[in-house]
């Protein structure tokens, strides 16, 4: 019973880690994609 809860947490936080990554990775991206299109009107 106690492994079902702490399995519950770990995929938690997991989640969690995922969604930030995830937005992390996004914004970055777009970061990179204005870079290019100012590299390309140069």
């Amino acid at each position: 019973e106690d492994d079902k809860e702490e399995m519950k947490e770990i995929l938690e936080m997991k989640r969690t880690h995922d969604r930030l990554y995830n937005k992390r990775i996004a914004r970055n991206k777009k970061e990179c994609n204005q870079d290019l299109i100012i590299e390309t009107q140069k």
